[in-house]
């Protein structure tokens, strides 16, 4: 259900099911401050909603009919989509399904990227 298993996010920095999000102290937190997933990752909920390459569906209907698997929504549209739940959200928007849309011109201090660095 979110990054990390099925339990809802907590602000406890050590916890496995750790994340920024509403309940917790203040703004955006610094990069790789909570505890990483079982696959090592930070950061993957929370914080900041990351853009995604998607087209929002405003008619709710490509993803009836949309490969299952890796679908990458309608051709264009007006919102782009946003995931992974912002530092001002429930911990319930934390969760891998959520998703939410902004035009893409949109500047919020809760908007952003989430960067992969392999560090092999």
């Amino acid at each position: 259900m979110y990054p990390w298993g099925d339990e809802l996010a907590v602000c406890d920095k050590d916890a496995p099911n750790s994340a920024q999000f509403g309940d917790c102290e203040g703004d955006t937190a610094p990069l790789g401050s909570f505890t990483p997933n079982g696959y090592g990752l930070y950061d993957m909920a929370g914080n900041a909603w990351e853009w995604v390459y998607d087209w929002h569906d405003e008619d709710q209907t490509y993803f009836r009919n949309s490969p299952s698997h890796d679908p990458t929504g309608p051709e264009s549209g007006i919102y782009r989509v946003l995931r992974g739940g912002a530092w001002d959200t429930s911990p319930e928007s934390l969760q891998v399904s959520s998703r939410n849309r902004a035009a893409p011109d949109m500047h919020l201090d809760l908007i952003g990227f989430r960067c992969a660095d392999n560090q092999d």
